[in-house]
């Protein structure tokens, strides 16, 4: 029988309501980075949460592995705007309240390969 929701905001916190999703997602959109890359960039995540996590995003056809790197699909990309969102309110709120985030004041993990900007 197929899950019947009262309202759009339900689904959405259905697909996308664990607490890593919207994280690894939010890293993806930075663009495609492997296994390690993702768990360098999200250090407070198991491994074993992390695999969980890849596998679900993938059966929801949000991401994809084009070989050894995860990337945001067509559907993935959609999401863009929400997770842009969701890191504009959580920056406002951060500073709102004083709360000190540790990835934003450092300089972000850059996927091997590439240089990170310097301001």
């Amino acid at each position: 029988m197929e899950r019947k929701y009262n309202c759009a905001v339900e689904l959405a916190l259905d697909l996308l309501g664990a607490k890593w999703k919207p994280v690894l997602l939010a890293q993806l959109k930075e663009g495609p980075f492997r296994y390690s890359e993702l768990a360098a960039r999200v250090p407070n995540m198991s491994d074993k949460m992390l695999t969980q996590r890849l596998h679900e995003l993938t059966e929801l056809g949000f991401i994809r592995r084009n070989g050894l790197r995860y990337t945001l699909t067509k559907e993935g990309d959609r999401l863009r705007p929400v997770l842009d969102a969701l890191h504009g309110w959580g920056m406002e709120i951060a500073k709102q309240r004083d709360i000190a985030l540790l990835s934003e004041p450092l300089q972000r993990a850059v996927p091997s390969g590439r240089r990170a900007k310097t301001d």
